[in-house]
């Protein structure tokens, strides 16, 4: 696809978005409304990453970011640029990769689109959350990625899916939840509660 023919895709995504998230806010339909919004502007705020190319300056930082903490613990890794680092194993060096999956560009985006449309926040808190929110899912990506890189060098390589794939992501995991239960799920109940009593 041409780069006129990918601007003008983009600007029919975008007004479509906008039609589908005035038409439910104006039916009154919340369900639908936070669901089309928070998939909607994940998805815009993920692609459009991709295609004014922050994405791969996301992918160079992580990478860069993970090589140094590596050194810090005492992991052989150097950076070779780009979304690329080398870690050390008993038998050689050992080339990883850094994709949008290991940026936490997704998780980010899925967190601000949670956050900015949920009904029983106020801007003022939305920013709050998102100010302790972000770092704190970017930090715990960064850890992610850190064991993997330990489990390479003191496993070796045959331990990269395991360490990607299992320990990583189950850490990431873990947190995410942990993050979305904490800032999402405890106010929702508290909300719902007062709204009882008052009811």
């Amino acid at each position: 696809m041409t780069q006129v023919g990918t601007i003008l895709l983009s600007i029919l995504a975008m007004a479509a978005y906008l039609i589908g998230v005035i038409y439910f806010r104006r039916r009154r339909a919340w369900l639908g409304y936070y669901l089309f919004a928070t998939v909607g502007l994940t998805l815009i705020l993920v692609f459009g990453a991709q295609l004014t190319g922050l994405s791969g300056k996301i992918e160079y930082l992580v990478t860069w970011l993970t090589a140094r903490a590596s050194t810090l613990f005492g992991i052989q890794a150097q950076f070779l640029g780009q979304n690329e680092l080398m870690v050390s194993d008993k038998a050689g060096w050992v080339i990883l990769r850094t994709t949008i999956e290991c940026s936490a560009l997704i998780e980010t985006s899925v967190l601000i689109a949670l956050v900015a449309f949920y009904p029983a926040f106020k801007w003022t808190k939305k920013v709050v959350i998102l100010f302790f929110g972000l770092p704190i899912t970017w930090l715990s990506n960064i850890v992610r990625l850190l064991i993997i890189t330990g489990m390479t060098a003191f496993f070796g390589r045959q331990a990269v899916f395991f360490g990607h794939a299992i320990v990583g992501r189950f850490f990431f995991l873990v947190v995410t939840v942990a993050l979305y239960w904490y800032i999402l799920t405890i106010p929702t109940v508290k909300h719902i509660g007062k709204s009882l009593e008052q009811g």
